[in-house]
């Protein structure tokens, strides 16, 4: 698969002494070839605004919101509202309310998520892309496999549901000097696309160390779902998922770091035979003058579709290995085999 994003980057629109405007935005266009030979092109494009307003306290207080559109092949979306929320901002921290995804930690730019420890260096942190649970790679597979895999792609790289897009509650506390960070999120309802959940916590804490030009980077995340039932025969048990992780990086050149995901028997169907579900990822990631190289690998396991026989589980496997040409700062188009 090739991947070409374009530049992406933060910048003012609207700058006054009391308020300000920031806009990014990306476009990434990929193109692929899977195993049935069905060639694809895949585009990716976003726009996000954020507005605030500064007080005399100097208390923060605006609005978030995205536009954005994604199509693979055929399937072509039409731009749509994607997050909105309104936050207050300050020494305390920020609380923010509205449609958001996972445990948010910034705001503006497309920084990797603080509650992530294994990376690919595939440019900015921007929509889809070939990360574990990524969600790019399974658009150019069969749309049954794609729903497989994508059962078990994020064991190991985050905890479960941390990609859910629903109503929240988040708190963030401010990065203490000590290098801890630390935030929790609550949503009452979950995503339609995660049925057989409810209320949804999610909560995580990590630690940074700086010295001479390196950096190491630890922590974890947790969530648990409330369960309900599916229907009147399947009915789920609670969900409860646990991340932890660790990566280094080396004079801004080597970049190390391994992540595991722990479910245990929870969240799956309460009168089916449950499979113990985990996962773990290691990635390696190396730059050179204008290139980079690296890759990651991962295992995870977990219980079968429910379309399946209940005593089928699943195991992923994968491979990435990837270099590419840093021609222009937040672009890199990178080779990548995929297994």
């Amino acid at each position: 698969m090739l991947l070409i994003p374009t530049v992406a980057s933060a910048g003012i629109l609207i700058k006054h002494p009391d308020f300000s405007v920031v806009a990014d935005a990306y476009l990434n266009l990929t193109t692929g070839n899977a195993a049935d030979d069905s060639e694809q092109v895949a585009a990716d494009a976003d726009i996000r605004l954020l507005g605030l307003y500064e007080a005399a306290d100097g208390n923060k207080y605006g609005g978030r919101i995205t536009f954005e559109s994604t199509s693979a092949g055929s399937n072509n979306g039409d731009p749509e509202v994607g997050e909105y929320s309104l936050l207050a901002q300050s020494n305390w921290g920020r609380i923010e309310v509205g449609e958001r995804q996972g445990l948010p930690d910034v705001l503006t730019g497309f920084a990797p998520n603080n509650y992530t420890f294994t990376f690919a260096e595939y440019g900015p942190s921007t929509g889809r892309n070939l990360n574990p649970a990524g969600g790019l790679q399974t658009s150019f597979i069969d749309a049954a496999d794609a729903a497989s895999v994508n059962q078990l792609s994020s064991l190991g790289f985050v905890a479960s549901l941390a990609g859910d897009r629903s109503a929240k509650l988040i708190y963030a506390a401010p990065r203490s000097t000590s290098g801890i960070n630390t935030g929790i999120s609550y949503a009452p309802d979950i995503s339609e696309d995660n049925p057989g959940f409810k209320q949804l916590i999610q909560t995580g804490l990590t630690y940074d160390y700086y010295w001479d030009e390196h950096q190491l980077h630890l922590g974890g995340s947790y969530t648990y779902a409330d369960a309900e039932d599916l229907s009147a025969g399947q009915q789920r048990d609670d969900l409860s998922s646990v991340n932890l992780g660790i990566s280094a990086t080396f004079n801004s050149k080597l970049a190390l770091g391994i992540s595991t995901t722990l479910n245990g028997t929870s969240g799956q169907l309460s009168n089916s035979i449950q499979e113990d579900t985990r996962g773990w990822v290691t990635s390696l990631n190396y730059n050179s003058g204008p290139w980079t190289y690296g890759g990651f690998y991962q295992q995870a396991y977990g219980q079968g579709m429910l379309s399946r026989p209940a005593a089928t589980g699943w195991k992923l496997t994968s491979w990435v290995f990837h270099t590419g040409l840093i021609s222009v700062p937040g672009c890199i188009p990178p080779i990548i085999i995929m297994i």
